[in-house]
């Protein structure tokens, strides 16, 4: 006999049980598209409603709506990132921004969120499972890499899931810097840097005030060319063999880029770190390390105060996009 059975609006649809017949309409057609299913639990006898759609979910926590494969949220939605589909049961990320659909943040909730917890979706026909195994908040929007569990649905623009239940795991993030990294108790803004894309070399070791926190990319110049700067700037491709920042980063929590890029990532030429560079939901991998000396240009670099060139080597992540000009990305340790 199986543990558990499935009533679908008065019939039992799978599992078997004592039950005799005349507890339900024998002659009752299956419904195809029920609003609820009821499961009974043998192991403790409980009975469950559980919603068919994710509308319908009375248990829900906050519900978004799908705004397609890598596209960036707003309020009210979520999008996935994996192998180019739409399906949840391949997604290897999951992206929230901080409100549901219906306006309220969930920062508080998803702060509790960390490495090893399990998230349960109540899709339109489906419930879907992940166990989370990182975590970086980018402004308003939250970013989970997954695994998962069980459970498929292929998704459509608008298509609305709910968070219904989530098994929390200590740690979480801290919603109260933007552009952090990693997972668990271990977020910290120290780690991670922001910059503002500019449109201009020159602008970086300018010092002017509107140029504060500017960055730029250098890629292997093209054939013919003796130089690799070229606009855009920021174009992020396997090409870059190079980033040039201001001499402080950009934003509420600015430091010194010498001191970041030396000191917290320890990117010097002896022993490259590996970064992460992150804009919108797109995230792309880097080794960098600090060629001490002159800088291309002529800038000093190494020096307190001084505008920084580091060496990027591309390792793996999204390629072929670009940051445009007045945007902000994030740089943190992978």
């Amino acid at each position: 006999m199986a543990n558990e059975f499935r009533i679908q609006h008065g019939l039992i649809v799978t599992g078997s049980s004592y039950f005799s017949e005349s507890m339900y309409a024998p002659n009752l057609p299956e419904e195809t598209a029920p609003d609820y299913y009821i499961t009974w639990r043998q192991s403790d006898g409980r009975f469950e409603v559980t919603p068919k759609g994710a509308a319908a979910s009375v248990l829900a926590i906050g519900c978004w709506d799908y705004a397609g494969y890598l596209t960036p949220t707003s309020t009210g939605e979520f999008s996935l990132r994996g192998n180019g589909s739409n399906n949840l049961q391949t997604a290897l990320y999951l992206f929230f921004y901080k409100t549901d659909n219906t306006g309220k943040d969930q920062s508080s909730y998803f702060n509790n969120i960390g490495p090893g917890s399990i998230l349960t979706f109540t899709t339109q026909n489906s419930i879907v499972k992940f166990e989370v195994t990182g975590v970086s908040l980018n402004g308003n929007e939250y970013s989970f890499s997954v695994t998962n569990l069980s459970g498929t649905e292929e998704l459509t623009v608008g298509e609305e899931i709910c968070l219904t239940a989530t098994a929390v795991s200590s740690g979480g993030t801290s919603s109260s810097t933007s552009g952090t990294s990693g997972g668990g108790s271990s977020l910290n803004s120290s780690q991670c840097a922001v910059y503002k894309m500019t449109d201009s070399y020159s602008h970086i070791p300018s010092n002017d005030p509107q140029y504060n926190g500017t960055a730029i990319f250098n890629r292997t110049p093209s054939a013919g060319s003796t130089t690799g700067w070229a606009y855009p700037f920021g174009t992020i491709n396997t090409n870059i063999i190079g980033i040039f920042v201001d001499a402080i980063t950009y934003g509420s929590n600015a430091q010194t880029s010498v001191v970041y890029w030396s000191q917290t990532l320890g990117a010097i030429s002896t022993n490259p770190s590996l970064i992460k560079i992150s804009y919108l939901n797109l995230t792309t991998y880097f080794q960098a390390f600090i060629a001490l000396g002159v800088g291309t240009g002529g800038q000093q670099i190494g020096t307190t105060g001084s505008s920084m060139y580091v060496d990027l080597t591309y390792v793996s992540g999204d390629t072929n996009y670009t940051i445009p000009t007045g945007a902000t990305f994030t740089v943190c340790p992978a």
